[in-house]
């Protein structure tokens, strides 16, 4: 019977202990206003949950909009294919003409090159030829002209001129 009164009175004492310790939290919560923070901290959970539950809704909203656009991309792909292909080949025939007016251009130039080039060497060829007979021309003149020929051609020449104009030396 000893025994039950020692453990009725450290129940008591517990007990005791255990209503002075919730008073004084209780004290302490009136006092530093620990339910309004508590109240904060509820809230703020709450407005965390509702937004991620709206994330949530707005993810399987794109995850079914991905879905659905998932099952054109095998028409999708083939048309851009199809445009691809039709550009390509577009792009081919330009260049192809594009190509084939620069070849006619570059070939109309060198044909207008090749002739000037043509032009210019006969002419250079001909005054060479001019400059190569009047040489010659000079040079034989030079060895069949002596003094008396010479002072004779002069003499005609003088008397030429005096006819023509009526004027006498």
């Amino acid at each position: 019977m000893h025994e039950i009164s020692l453990y009725e009175r450290i129940l008591n004492s517990n007990l005791i202990n255990f209503i002075i310790m919730v008073s004084i939290l209780v004290f302490i919560c009136k006092k530093v206003r620990l339910g309004s923070l508590i109240q904060k901290l509820a809230d703020d959970v709450q407005n965390n949950v509702e937004l991620s539950a709206k994330h949530v809704q707005e993810a399987l909203k794109e995850y079914k909009d991905a879905k659905r656009s998932t099952k054109n991309v095998g028409e999708i792909k083939e048309n851009i294919t199809k445009e691809a292909k039709i550009n390509a080949q577009n792009l081919k025939e330009k260049i192809e003409a594009q190509t084939k007016f620069q070849e006619e251009e570059i070939l109309l130039n060198l044909e207008k090159t090749k002739n000037n080039h043509q032009r210019k060497a006969q002419e250079k060829l001909t005054q060479q030829m001019y400059l190569a007979c009047v040489d010659m021309a000079q040079k034989e003149i030079e060895s069949l002209l002596d003094e008396d020929m010479h002072n004779h051609l002069i003499e005609n020449s003088i008397a030429q001129i005096d006819n023509l104009g009526g004027i006498k030396l």
